[in-house]
């Protein structure tokens, strides 16, 4: 599903976003683990095609984000919520769906029944007429995952979607991240918390100082250093991944 190669991108003369991305991981929840600065949201940017890549090869799906025709294609079968997601407050759950309908194209005939389906998913038919500016922070973030959903996209990308969530809260989302999961949707969840990774992917990539430590099982993550586990819990694969960033030399944070 995620193949790269010497995957490279340059943000100016000497500010390089990713060094060394080298990996092939196939989901259906491929987490990308790794500190600040790691070059986690770089990555998921040539994910998405927002930017192309200084050098190195990419297949997203087995498409090229790099080439015109195919990038088309990639945009059309993904959904993505960025770090930060605008949301004017004074429209409503369901009129803010609809203006994301209309951005992606949904065509008008299915638009109804789009939005209907994205608020079931994530538990929001109730409040398809309440104003964005009234829902409490946990609520607004099912918002942010039910707009992903309207253009009904075969990949999700979520980069960092759980900050500033609470315990009860992140749990919910994760949850409704394994519904994805189950339906056939391939996700990819950026996120610098190893538990994460342990609550629901298949498959991780770990970065940090823009290079590539690992990528394979969450269970052979928990393994590094130690015993491969089967399914892995949190505290296999937080230790595995100390182990890692100890070996680069780098900090979880």
């Amino acid at each position: 599903m995620l193949a790269a190669s010497h995957l490279a991108y340059r943000y100016g003369p000497r500010r390089w976003g990713l060094l060394d991305g080298h990996f092939s991981v196939g989901g259906p929840v491929v987490g990308v683990l790794g500190p600040t600065g790691a070059g986690k949201s770089t990555l998921l940017a040539l994910l998405t095609a927002a930017r192309t890549a200084t050098s190195g090869t990419l297949l997203v799906s087995g498409l090229d984000p790099g080439e015109r025709r195919q990038r088309r294609q990639l945009r059309s079968r993904l959904g993505f919520v960025p770090q930060s997601l605008s949301i004017h407050p004074r429209q409503t759950v369901g009129e803010f769906l609809a203006y994301v309908g209309w951005l992606r194209r949904v065509p008008a005939a299915g638009l109804g029944q789009a939005i209907a389906d994205s608020l079931l998913a994530t538990d929001l038919t109730e409040l398809r007429d309440r104003p964005v500016r009234s829902l409490p922070a946990g609520t607004r973030h099912r918002l942010v995952l039910a707009q992903v959903l309207v253009n009904r996209p075969s990949l999700v990308v979520l980069d960092e979607p759980l900050v500033g969530l609470g315990p009860e809260q992140r749990a919910q989302f994760l949850a409704r991240v394994a519904a994805m999961r189950d339906d056939g949707t391939t996700v990819v969840l950026a996120t610098p918390l190893a538990a994460d990774v342990a609550a629901v992917c298949t498959e991780v990539v770990v970065l940090a100082g823009g290079r590539t430590l690992f990528s394979g099982t969450t269970g052979a993550l928990a393994g590094v250093g130690g015993r491969a586990a089967d399914p892995p819990g949190p505290a296999p694969v937080l230790a595995g991944y100390h182990r890692l960033l100890a070996g680069a030399g780098a900090v979880a944070g």
